[in-house]
């Protein structure tokens, strides 16, 4: 949102300092990692232990396998979970995974998605298909029948469909009901796999956004919330879908990493599930949920606002001044002594208190009044 970038020192609770002494309620939380906070006592000291016993080995550690059975239980259709160093990883494995078990190249994603930095994933968050990825093809979120369209015409050559359910970057806008049974029944009937990724939206539910729907999908992704605020990335799926990725299968896909399963991001991990259990995360939703009906119907005209559980969005008018007033946004609410996404998605942490949600609020509504101001101003001066 620079220059110059505000540059953060410490992180205590739901708050962060800055390098000028200034203390800020942090709503950003690294992009929605932070479900406990910043410094959580129980994460900061299982951190130092792991860092006292060593930080990294050339051999499996039983604290893995903790927290793959701890991942598995949470979401219902797996059986075996492989740990990668980032949710970015976690998406080209399961890429990787899809294509070597059906001999096919395409994938399928909902145009504008954000699913990492690979060259599969910032093709579909694009948005267009490219004619220099062959391999990509994207339908609008919610268009059932250009989905359809789409199966049609590259349904025997579709490995992989990947759905965020709540994609940010595509308007943050869950994926209906209707879209999910329907891309469901298509990857049956063409044999194409059906991954979910939960990067995000795994804080929203003790099974994440999935276990609200009736749908299964072969694959999950995750990230973010099970490293504790470590690096760290899964694939979740059946024994028999994740075989490829054991090296005693019979063809082995390549799937390695220094520092995958490295014991101080798993042991974080689980000093971070075991305390975000089904209270806090009621309780997180809930706040959330108050911090929604605080904006809604107060924002200025053409501002929308949407949310789902602890994740809230704030949005300017579509448009070409959409960018700008999105930085303003930021800087406005920043001055105010709060610290957002750059998209305007909130994401709160548990250390807040239903008074620290409330002033986020005033803040937020400040923050847009003040940039709708700026933007009135303007087209009047025109």
């Amino acid at each position: 949102m620079g220059p110059p970038p505000p540059r953060i020192v410490r992180g205590r609770g739901h708050r962060v300092q800055d390098e000028h002494g200034r203390w800020l309620v942090d709503a950003n939380n690294n992009f929605a990692v932070l479900a406990l906070g910043h410094a959580n006592a129980a994460v900061t000291d299982a951190v130092s232990a792991a860092a006292r016993d060593g930080a990294c080995f050339g051999l499996p550690t039983p604290w893995e396998g903790q927290l793959a059975e701890m991942v598995v239980a949470r979401v219902s259709h797996a059986e075996q979970a492989r740990f990668t160093n980032s949710g970015t990883e976690a998406v080209m494995t399961a890429v990787r995974l899809a294509r070597a078990l059906t001999g096919r190249e395409k994938v399928l994603g909902i145009a504008g998605s954000y699913h990492g930095s690979s060259d599969v994933a910032l093709a579909i968050k694009a948005g267009v298909d490219d004619p220099t990825r062959p391999d990509v093809v994207t339908v609008p979120l919610n268009d059932v029948d250009r989905l359809e369209a789409t199966f049609a015409a590259h349904g025997s050559d579709l490995a992989l469909v990947i759905l965020d359910l709540l994609p940010n970057y595509a308007g943050f806008e869950p994926v209906t009901q209707a879209f999910l049974e329907r891309t469901r029944q298509l990857c049956d009937e063409h044999g194409t796999l059906l991954a979910f990724d939960e990067v995000i939206s795994f804080r929203l539910a003790r099974g994440g956004l999935q276990s609200t729907t009736s749908v299964t999908p072969d694959l999950t992704v995750l990230g973010k919330l099970i490293g504790g605020g470590l690096p760290i990335g899964a694939v979740l799926g059946s024994e028999h879908t994740l075989r490829p990725l054991s090296p005693l299968s019979e063809s082995p896909i390549e799937s390695s990493g220094t520092f995958t399963g490295n014991p101080v991001s798993i042991r974080a991990g689980i000093a971070c599930l075991t305390q975000y259990d089904d209270q806090q995360i009621d309780r997180l939703n809930s706040l959330g949920e108050a911090l929604l009906d605080r904006l809604v119907g107060h924002l200025p005209p053409g501002w929308t606002v949407r949310g789902v559980g602890s994740l809230v969005r704030v949005m300017p008018p579509e448009g070409e001044g959409a960018g700008p007033a999105r930085q303003a946004f930021w800087w406005a609410a920043h001055r105010r002594g709060f610290v957002l996404m750059p998209s305007g998605l909130m994401a709160l942490s548990s250390p807040m208190s239903e008074e620290v949600v409330a002033r986020l609020g005033e803040a937020v509504l400040e923050s847009a009044e003040e940039v709708a101001s700026m933007v009135r101003y303007n087209e009047g001066r025109e």
